[in-house]
């Protein structure tokens, strides 16, 4: 028996009714990132972030003046958009 997701799914409708956190703050004018784990922390495959960094980018998540140097390019941009 499908359940009501993998109905919705299958219906195309999944994305469309869920609200996400990172939707909710675009909607506001806000910018949305990630870094690391890009894979699984998406919440639907045509979500589109603003600043996108994989683990690759970021010596394996063991190299944290990477992750700083990275976010000193958008915090500028961090604020809500114009």
């Amino acid at each position: 028996m499908m359940n009501r997701r993998d109905f919705l799914r299958a219906a195309g409708l999944g994305a469309a009714l869920v609200m996400t956190v990172m939707q909710t703050l675009r909607d506001a004018g806000y910018l949305t990132g990630i870094l690391g784990k890009v894979g699984h922390s998406t919440p639907h495959a045509d979500y589109k972030w603003d600043f996108v960094h994989d683990q690759k980018e970021l010596g394996a998540g063991r190299d944290p003046e990477l992750y700083y140097s990275l976010l000193q390019g958008v915090s500028g941009e961090v604020s809500p958009r114009e």
